[in-house]
């Protein structure tokens, strides 16, 4: 991981000043997380502590959790049930006519 993202110990400071979990704060727009139970590449628990470091400031963070899910969504009932949300989640927050010219 070193040569994809960075040496942990020599690249210290710039971790610690792009850390989401450090960044949640400035976020203040809705936000719409969206996690696979079953993800190998962004396990839960990342998703659940960027979450409760974003809800500390920002109460307009909506949380869906697919159990079975990994990175992305394979199952067609997810899939639906995910753009559903999505759609729901930009009707409340920039209206059903905001992209209509």
């Amino acid at each position: 991981m070193p040569e994809l993202i960075g040496d942990p110990v020599k690249d210290a400071a710039q971790f610690a000043a792009t850390s989401p979990i450090r960044q949640a704060a400035r976020i203040r727009q809705p936000l719409l997380l969206a996690y696979g139970g079953a993800d190998l590449r962004v396990p839960l628990y990342h998703g659940r502590q960027f979450y409760d470091a974003v809800k500390q400031t920002n109460k307009q963070v909506d949380w869906i959790e697919y159990a079975d899910e990994g990175h992305g969504w394979s199952l067609s009932k997810d899939r639906i049930d995910f753009w559903g949300r999505v759609e729901k989640f930009l009707d409340k927050n920039i209206g059903k006519d905001a992209a209509m010219p």
